[in-house]
C-alpha cells in the first residue's frame, strides 16, 4: 500500500473515532438536553457519517473482516499481525478505560456515572479498535476476500 493511501486510510480511522465520539456526544446531550432539535441534527449527520466511514475504511478495506476472523482461517503472518493488533488495542482500551474512571473519580468526586450510550460507545470502541490498529499499520486485506 502507498504511503498516500496508508495517510488516507489513517486520515479515514481519526474521522471515524472523531465522528463516533461526537455521536456518543450528541447522544449525551440528547438525554440531558430540553431542546431536541440539535442534538437530533448532530446525531443523524454523526450517524450518516459514521457509517459511511465505517464502510470506506473498515469494511471495504477487509479489516474488520480479518481482525474478527477464526484463527485457523488466517495464514501465519495474518495470526501474527491480527494477535499484535488486539494485543495492542487491549492495552490501549485498557488506558484508556482507567484514564476515564481517574478523570471521573476526580472530576465528580467518586460518583462515576455511566450511562448506557457511553457503555454502547466503549463497547464499539473495543470491537473496532483491532481493526483500527491493522489499517493504522497500512494492513488492506481486500485481496484475501
Amino acid at each position: 500500500m502507498g504511503k498516500t493511501n496508508i495517510q488516507k486510510q489513517k486520515s479515514g480511522i481519526m474521522l471515524h473515532y472523531f465522528v463516533v465520539l461526537a455521536l456518543t456526544v450528541f447522544g449525551i446531550i440528547l438525554t440531558k438536553s430540553e431542546s431536541l432539535t440539535w442534538p437530533i441534527i448532530g446525531i443523524s449527520l454523526s450517524s450518516v457519517i459514521a457509517i459511511w466511514t465505517y464502510l470506506k475504511v473498515y469494511a471495504n478495506k477487509g479489516l474488520w473482516k480479518q481482525a474478527h476472523t477464526r484463527k485457523n482461517l488466517l495464514s501465519g503472518l495474518q495470526q501474527q499481525q491480527v494477535d499484535l493488533a488486539v494485543s495492542k488495542a487491549y492495552q490501549i482500551f485498557t488506558m484508556i478505560i482507567l484514564g476515564t474512571a481517574i478523570a471521573a473519580i476526580l472530576i465528580f468526586r467518586s460518583r462515576i456515572a455511566v450511562g448506557p450510550i457511553e457503555v454502547v460507545f466503549f463497547l464499539y470502541f473495543a470491537h473496532i479498535l483491532p481493526a483500527s490498529i491493522l489499517g493504522w499499520h497500512g494492513q488492506d486485506f481486500t485481496q484475501n476476500d
